[in-house]
Formats: C-alpha cells, sequence, structure tokens
C-alpha cells in the first residue's frame, strides 16, 4: 500500500478490447479494490487504522465509504481467505484478490482477477487464484500454512 491507495506492479490482459480500471504502475483507492481490500485485511494494523481514519471516497454508488461496513467487509475477507469487491471503483467491473506472503509470513502482494461484473465467476476463479497467490508465497519462502492464501473447503 501506498498512502491511502494501491500500486500495481503489473497487469496481464487477457482480452485488450475490453477496458479495466486498473493499470500497471497505476495507483487505485485501497478501499475500493479486491487488492486494496487484501492489504488492509491482511497487512499491517497501521496501514488498517490509517485507512480508516481517512474519508473513504465513493468512486461509484456500491463504493464501501462507511468504516464500519468495510471493516465487516475485511472481516469477511480475513474469514474467507480472499477478498472480492463488485462496482466499487468502476461500474460493470468486478475483482478478486488473494494475499501474497514472504518468508516471514508477513503480506507483501496480492494477485487478483478483474472482468465485468456479469462475467466474473468467482466460484469459478477462486481456487486458481488462491492457489497462484500460495504458490507464489511459497516460491517466496512463506510457511506452508500461511493464513489467507488457502480458500476455504466448500
Amino acid at each position: 500500500p501506498s498512502g491511502d491507495g494501491v500500486f500495481y506492479v503489473e497487469k496481464l490482459v487477457v482480452h485488450p478490447s475490453l477496458p479495466t480500471p486498473s493499470s500497471a504502475a497505476g495507483q487505485m483507492p485501497i478501499h475500493a479494490t479486491a487488492t486494496g481490500k487484501v492489504m488492509l485485511a491482511f497487512g499491517t494494523t497501521a496501514t488498517l487504522l490509517d485507512a480508516l481514519a481517512r474519508p473513504l471516497e465513493a468512486i461509484t454508488q456500491k463504493t464501501i465509504i462507511d468504516p464500519a461496513t468495510l471493516s465487516a467487509d475485511l472481516e469477511a475477507t480475513i474469514k474467507r481467505g480472499y477478498s472480492i469487491e463488485h462496482d466499487e471503483l468502476a461500474d460493470g467491473y468486478s475483482s478478486v484478490a488473494a494475499p501474497i506472503r514472504g518468508y516471514a509470513d508477513q503480506l507483501i502482494g496480492a494477485v487478483s482477477v478483474t472482468s465485468t461484473t456479469e462475467d466474473l465467476n468467482i466460484d469459478r476463479v477462486v481456487d486458481a487464484l488462491c492457489l497462484t497467490a500460495t504458490s507464489i508465497s511459497l516460491r517466496l519462502g512463506a510457511p506452508d500454512n500461511s493464513r489467507g492464501v488457502h480458500p476455504p473447503h466448500r
């Protein structure tokens, strides 16, 4: 996280004709993205408190701007092990993100999938997404039991 935003290092585009709201080397509001919610849910207490202390800007009509509602959303994120946002950053787009952890089990990033809200089937992508996050985490030396990188058993 950077200030009140999340910074994107890389972006892979499957359908170049479909514009998405994020960009590589771009910064997006931390409270309105699935990636940002991973940073808030699994990151440091200082990052969370800093974000909740600032006014939460309404990007769309569905952006969570109430700190209590955002806190509840982050608790749900922790329980399921990944974050979800629907139409909070851009109307018609949704994302799901999973945490990437480092050797000391600290949060160091996230991996996410964004698509149109109509086309994003979270049940279809979440296992692969969490497996990818786990694989990256393990390669970076994270303990095999890292919390938050495995989807719950369904």
